[in-house]
């Protein structure tokens, strides 16, 4: 491109207030000045321009120094910690699996350890977003995340002793 207000061998001029490429004509460069410079399409590109600009200004490696602002203090007074006796409350509503499941717990010996973090089905006590892909769709999640999880947990496909 020719500089601002250069006509090239086509006929056309950079404006030098919007930096559009212009066609002169065969009037050349006072058809610019005449019908293109301070046109409201001129100023639009040019106010267009001008804010892109400031916009690519504050985009400097070190906008990341610039002070955090201070946290303001919550009003509210704080609750506590929460034990999980204090909000979950027996309810009469339940699905019968789970008042047969309560029952069947509550008949266990106390000859049964309780599990420990290197027993087999420890893994699935965490977080379930650990078992979470993001580069898969969510259908796909269990198939290729959990379901194979659950498969080598319990041995299937080799055989396991089940004595230990």
């Amino acid at each position: 491109n020719p500089p601002p207000g250069v006509l090239d061998g086509e006929g056309y001029a950079v404006c030098p207030d919007c930096y559009a490429r212009i066609n002169c004509g065969t009037a050349g460069l006072s058809n610019l000045n005449l019908q293109h410079r301070g046109t409201a399409k001129c100023r639009a590109t040019a106010a267009k321009r001008d804010k892109n600009m400031k916009t690519r200004k504050n985009q400097s490696i070190l906008t990341f120094m610039k002070p955090k602002p201070i946290p303001v203090p919550s009003t509210v007074a704080s609750v506590g910690i929460l034990h999980p006796s204090s909000y979950i409350t027996p309810r009469d509503d339940v699905p019968a699996v789970i008042s047969k499941l309560r029952t069947l717990i509550g008949q266990l010996p106390a000859t049964i350890p309780d599990a420990i973090p290197s027993d087999d089905l420890a893994i699935f006590g965490c977080d379930p977003v650990t078992f979470d892909n993001l580069d898969l769709p969510p259908e796909e999640i269990w198939e290729e995340s959990v379901n194979k999880t659950l498969k080598s947990v319990l041995g299937w496909g080799r055989e396991k002793d089940l004595t230990q």
